[in-house]
């Protein structure tokens, strides 16, 4: 199988497959080199082909140095299939176009996950020739330079798309399909927000508009700042805040408390129009500016500590959990994970204080029960 060049300067290659004659171009641009070397690559994957075998893994690795031109025309002529022929690369953009409807943060993170892979793996590299020894590997070298609270979603995004390929037939295997210990949060980073130091912040906002922001990221558990800036007037009730989630939740409705109407009933407008219409760098930056002037030492997590002391306030308060899911719109595993903090100095004391208040009382009441045996006894022994 001898590759030659046409009168026009292209280069060609025949190869016959199942009976029929096939011709595949390999471009003007192509040198005799790189056509001796796809014709090698091509001459083993007929051979492949013919003995009904699955192309070894070193093979494989040749195709993929293959450009995605000759890769589609050889899928095309049926000597690969879709999975041995698709890239890292390739496999990002179908997941990509495929899930366009996903929020522009949620894709923005997947991009990003792709920076990883591609400094792993490459931008040519088959996913088919991605073992699960392999992912094991790549996912040991991200702990090692990240925190592992970030490398453990991000290997369950991992295992996402590569399903994704799985679930398509572009994969046989998932090479990610195996358990990640899961640690999203870094409790060294955690930290309850006391409510009298916001509302000593708050003296130190510049404007209504910003104590309102701040009062609501600390005493209604709204998310800041995806849930801040869709917020409209008419959202506001006399007893809650309607807060519109996505299309699997729809709305969630938060009690309006003291702190949150103070500075809300200081603003006006008309129903449809958005309070806050700010840019979305001004949400933290207002917050920084706003804790230095207060003197307050700031904080880890500025937005999502805010939250979850709100969320922790409310969990202390003995609510049930179908009360607090309607109220801050997640599941009790995730206020477990994410957000209810515990402080361990508090609950301690609790308990002692219990323990010492029951136990005491059994205490003096078998002392009462000893001290009545004898007369019982005495009683029943005279009659």
């Amino acid at each position: 199988m001898k590759p030659y060049k046409t009168g026009q300067g292209n280069w060609q290659l025949n190869y016959t497959l199942d009976g029929r004659q096939r011709t595949l171009s390999l471009g003007r641009g192509s040198t005799a080199v790189a056509a001796e070397k796809t014709a090698k690559i091509v001459t083993e994957l007929v051979s492949v082909r013919k003995m009904g075998e699955v192309p070894p893994t070193d093979l494989l690795h040749r195709v993929g140095t293959l450009s995605p031109k000759i890769r589609t025309s050889l899928e095309k002529g049926g000597l690969i299939q879709a999975c041995f022929g698709m890239s890292v690369g390739e496999l990002w953009e179908k997941f990509l176009e495929a899930r366009s409807h996903l929020k522009k943060s949620t894709l923005s993170t997947y991009c990003s996950d792709r920076k990883h892979v591609i400094r792993e793996f490459g931008l040519n590299r088959l996913v088919s020739t991605i073992s699960r020894n392999d992912a094991e590997n790549f996912i040991s070298g991200l702990r090692k330079k990240l925190a592992i609270c970030s490398v453990s979603p991000m290997s369950r995004r991992f295992h996402c798309i590569f399903e994704f390929a799985v679930n398509r037939g572009f994969l046989s295997k998932n090479p990610f399909d195996f358990t990640v210990e899961r640690a999203d949060t870094n409790e060294a980073r955690r930290e309850y927000i006391e409510p009298e130091k916001v509302r000593k912040v708050l003296l130190h906002c510049k404007n209504d508009r910003e104590r309102l922001a701040l009062a609501l990221g600390r005493f209604a558990g709204v998310r800041v700042p995806s849930e801040l800036f869709g917020l409209r007037y008419c959202d506001f009730g006399d007893e809650v805040i309607r807060i519109a989630e996505d299309t699997k939740t729809g709305f969630r409705e938060v009690p309006i408390l003291g702190d949150v109407r103070e500075a809300f009933n200081r603003l006006s407008g008309k129903p449809d129009e958005l309070v806050f219409t700010n840019g979305r760098s001004w949400y933290r930056s207002f917050l920084l500016r706003a804790i230095e002037r207060s003197g307050e030492t700031r904080w880890a997590k500025l937005w999502n500590n805010l939250r979850s002391s709100c969320i922790t306030d409310f969990s202390r308060m003995g609510y049930d959990e179908k009360t607090l899911d309607s109220i801050f719109g997640n599941t009790a595993r995730v206020r477990k994970i994410h957000y209810v903090q515990f402080d361990k100095q508090r609950s301690y004391a609790r308990v002692i204080a219990d323990a010492d208040r029951i136990f005491s009382a059994d205490a003096r009441q078998s002392a009462v029960i000893q001290d009545l045996i004898p007369l019982l006894r005495e009683f029943f022994t005279n009659r």
